[in-house]
This record gives structure tokens, C-alpha cells and sequence, in this order.
């Protein structure tokens, strides 16, 4: 019963993932059920020396890699909506972030079953600090990775974000362009951002955005996440780079295709970054619902 409790001190949450974390040996094993079938997915992190944790799963490939697959999310916390309270003079309910599914699926039901009413829009005007991190990581990894890399495909879902957008607007049967406007703009300045990055340590990245599948029809953000990767399955010496709470994506495909694309893999910071994007640290600029409805971009 004591050696229970021991081990449990040592657990954290982080994304999805449990960390049983060993500090006197500087490492970590990652675990998450994965599947139908709950199969339990580890991976073994050693302490790095500028994020939490970082290794690779399932193993270190044996070869350099030719061809790297990465990304970022678009939507951080700083992306938030803010309904009016149900009752005047009443708490509003919490802050819904764009980003999150489950969040998504509540502002749905708030604007199409509820009624509720739009109170601001929270965008941010800087990259937020998940981003910036991330970032930072991945072109350390990619510098470390060799000189046998020929292509680095990095993935920013911006056209998926949209979709999004045209949701609220179908729900409020109004335009939203500064929204829209404000969202290509962000996405512009993490390209600039990526490609700057990239470009002090001598690499070019090619931006993929998949948004339609085979056959024309719309992506939903899981899918489009899975897009890079099953269209890499049928190459060889690809590897992706991955916050560890994007690994999902890579375990997912490989359980359903039998084939496994490694990934190196890291733990930003525990807590996770972007319970940062509070608002506090992170540069935001507050719409209401009158901005958001307007064309003026000022």
C-alpha cells in the first residue's frame, strides 16, 4: 500500500497522457489507452535541456530520417469566446476555447439549441507561448536530426479553422470577415515565424494545410491532423516531431495500417504550455459582437 502511494506521487497529467516520472534517474515513461481496445501505448522520455522530456517512439529509427513530418495548432488557449449569462446580471458561463473539440461542441449547442448570445471574441495579436516553445524545440530537434534531411513538412491547419468560422456564421446567420481576417493573419505571421526559425540553421519547410479528402469532400480536424501522415505511409525514412500530446495521431494510424512512422517526441513543460495563454502572459485584442459582425479591419 505504501509503495502505491509512492508511485502515484510521481504521476502527471499531461494532454491525455500519464507521466510516471522517475526523478532521481532523470527520465519518464508516458502512457495512454489508445483504441477501442484500450491498448496501453509507452513511450520512455529522458529529461532535456529545454523542455520537460523528450525521446522517441517506439524506438530511435535505425537510419537517419530523409523526410520530417511537424506542426502546430493554430488556435492556443489565447482563442477564446465569451457568451452572455443565461440570466441578466448573472455569471456568464466560463470562457469556451476555439480550439478544444469538446469546447467547440459547447459553443454549438449554446448558439443553436441555447440561444445564447455572443458577448467578445479574445484573439491574440503575438504567438503565444506554446508556439513559441514548440517551435523552438522542433528546429533544435531538426539541427540535431543530420544532414541526410530532404524534406520537412509542417503542418498548419489554418483552412481547417476557417470551417470552423463558417460554423458560428451559419449558426448566427451573419458574416464573420474580421474573424476570418484575423485568423489568416496569425497563420501568416507563425509561417513568417517558421520559416525565419528554419532558416538560421540552414532548412526550408514546406506548409501543408489539408483540408479535403480524396474524393473533395471536408476534412474535420481530426482527419486533417491524420492527413500528413497516411499520405507519407507509403514512403520511406519518415519521421515526425511531435509534442507528445500529438503522438495519437502517428499510434492511431499505425494500429489501423500496420504500418509505424516514428516520432521523436517531447513534453513542453508540466504543466503543459499553454495553460500559459492565460491572458496574462499572452497579448490579446477583445471583439465584441458588433466588431466581429463588422467589415472595418482597423
Amino acid at each position: 500500500m505504501q509503495q502505491q502511494q509512492k508511485h502515484q506521487e510521481y504521476t502527471v497529467p499531461y494532454e491525455g497522457w500519464r507521466l510516471f516520472e522517475d526523478k532521481i534517474n532523470y527520465r519518464c515513461v508516458a502512457e495512454k489507452s489508445i483504441g477501442s481496445d484500450d491498448e496501453v501505448f509507452r513511450v520512455v522520455l529522458k529529461a532535456h535541456r529545454d523542455i520537460s522530456y523528450e525521446g522517441y517512439w517506439p524506438d530511435r529509427p535505425q537510419y537517419p530520417p530523409r523526410i520530417l513530418i511537424t506542426g502546430s495548432c493554430i488556435y492556443s488557449d489565447c482563442w477564446r469566446l465569451q457568451f452572455e449569462p443565461h440570466i441578466p446580471g448573472t455569471t456568464p458561463p466560463r470562457p469556451f476555447i476555439l480550439g478544444l473539440p469538446h469546447d467547440q461542441d459547447r459553443i454549438r449547442k449554446y448558439l443553436t439549441r441555447k440561444n445564447r448570445l455572443i458577448r467578445h471574441v479574445d484573439v491574440p495579436i503575438e504567438t503565444c507561448a506554446y508556439q513559441d516553445r514548440l517551435l523552438s524545440w522542433q528546429v533544435g530537434c531538426v539541427a540535431e536530426e543530420g544532414s541526410d534531411i530532404e524534406k520537412i513538412l509542417y503542418h498548419l491547419p489554418v483552412s481547417i479553422y476557417h470551417g470552423f468560422i463558417h460554423e458560428l456564421e451559419l449558426a448566427l446567420g451573419a458574416e464573420l470577415p474580421l474573424l476570418h481576417g484575423l485568423l489568416d493573419g496569425y497563420g501568416d505571421m507563425l509561417r513568417r515565424k517558421c520559416v525565419e526559425a528554419f532558416r538560421r540553421i540552414g532548412r526550408s519547410v514546406e506548409f501543408c494545410d489539408p483540408h479535403a479528402g480524396p474524393n473533395g469532400e471536408i476534412l474535420d480536424a481530426h482527419a486533417a491532423d491524420r492527413a500528413p501522415y497516411l499520405d507519407a505511409l507509403e514512403f520511406d525514412g519518415v519521421m515526425g516531431i511531435e509534442d507528445l500530446a500529438q503522438l495519437t495521431i502517428s499510434a492511431t494510424i499505425a494500429k489501423e495500417f500496420g504500418v509505424t512512422i516514428p516520432c521523436r517526441v517531447g513534453v513542453l513543460g508540466l504543466l503543459h504550455p499553454l495553460s500559459q495563454c492565460d491572458g496574462e502572459r499572452c497579448c490579446r485584442r477583445r471583439l465584441s459582437m458588433d466588431s466581429l459582425l463588422s467589415e472595418n479591419f482597423g
